[in-house]
């Protein structure tokens, strides 16, 4: 099988994708958390990301080896580079699942509420089945079409929201939650970003490298700002209580909207983009899993059905409750902060004091 490849501009789209969708679609648990302050720590720990993958893309650039697997097993060696393979992998099978069931959740809660949600699941993941089997080039387009489409509607739904902003609900600040939770607050949106690090497996695949590290710092600090300004807008339309209390606050938010008798509740915008989104995250967490196993799967086809299945039925555990999603999903921030935030800051830290090691092995 061919393996494809993209340009450094393509890989704007895998960024924007793997880093906002979370955030974006189900701000509400981090403003649980964060109340309404949550907009201040959502800069500071889009700062605080930015920082941290400016350096591993640097790193990354420096030794000039862009293969994440064996850059694990050089850095950690063999034993303990299997290991964190594997944790990475069972990370990528939870992302998998954490697409699948918020997707179908927020379309049961909040448009089609009378179906089941093994039926708007199954709608999901056969979907993106006959998407994800087929080759690079084909799940490359659909990544590219799809988040267009998604920040075109973010767009449009920003401006129709501008009238309803009333910014003095971010304030006062600093004034109704403990150090503790302001903490967790970040912690949970760096895990929740951190996300990006799906995207590190498909690096290779890049045909100008050289043009990587400059594209994705601007992508990655772009994509920050536009997370930022969705959780402002969102609390400054709605409120923090209001925003804090409903899962999927964004469908509340487009409720309000009217526009000359041609726009009437943006649900169907809100859906279309959610949809879109998780889809995407979907593809690009599946195609990572298949590359960093590639060499020991035979038939694609029969890799991307077994993780189907797999994911179809966790993913209907969690999401048949939605109080219960939503208290995984917590959980699930900080598993991501661990394995895909801290981690890659260690080994690429490590890669970068060996970088010797790698020179000799270009």
């Amino acid at each position: 099988m061919s393996l494809g490849k993209l340009t450094a501009r393509h890989f704007i789209f895998f960024i924007i994708a793997a880093i906002s969708t979370s955030l974006v679609n189900y701000t509400s648990l981090f403003i649980k958390i964060g109340g309404r302050d949550t907009w201040i720590f959502t800069i500071i720990s889009g700062i605080i990301f930015f920082f941290v993958t400016s350096f591993i893309f640097s790193v990354i650039s420096k030794i000039d080896y862009y293969d994440f697997k064996e850059t694990c097993y050089i850095v950690l060696g063999k034993p303990l580079g299997n290991i964190y393979i594997l944790i990475f992998s069972l990370t990528l099978v939870l992302m998998c699942i954490e697409s699948a069931s918020v997707s179908s959740s927020s379309i049961n809660v909040n448009i089609f509420a009378q179906s089941p949600i093994w039926y708007c699941l199954l709608f999901f993941i056969i979907t993106v089945f006959l998407i994800g089997k087929n080759r690079f080039n084909s799940i490359l387009i659909i990544c590219i079409v799809c988040v267009s489409i998604v920040l075109a509607i973010n767009l449009l739904l920003a401006l129709l929201n501008i009238r309803y902003i009333d910014y003095t609900l971010l304030l006062p600040i600093f004034k109704d939650r403990r150090i503790s939770e302001y903490i967790l607050c970040a912690l949970t949106q760096l895990g929740s970003l951190s996300s990006l690090a799906i995207v590190l497996p498909i690096i290779p695949r890049i045909d100008d490298k050289k043009n990587l590290k400059k594209i994705s710092i601007n992508t990655i600090l772009l994509t920050s700002i536009f997370c930022a300004l969705c959780v402002v807008i969102l609390i400054s339309t709605l409120g923090s209580l209001r925003s804090a209390n409903v899962f999927y606050p964004q469908f509340v938010q487009t409720q309000r909207i009217y526009f000359g008798g041609f726009v009437e509740n943006g649900n169907v915008f809100v859906m279309i983009s959610s949809t879109l989104s998780w889809v995407v995250k979907y593809l690009i967490t599946i195609f990572s899993l298949y590359t960093i196993w590639k060499d020991r799967v035979k038939y694609k086809r029969n890799f991307i059905a077994l993780i189907s299945v797999i994911v179809y039925a966790f993913s209907y555990l969690a999401a048949k409750n939605v109080y219960t999603l939503f208290i995984l999903l917590r959980y699930y921030q900080y598993i991501l902060l661990i394995v895909l935030f801290i981690c890659p800051i260690i080994i690429y830290t490590i890669a970068y004091f060996k970088r010797q090691k790698f020179k000799y092995l270009r």
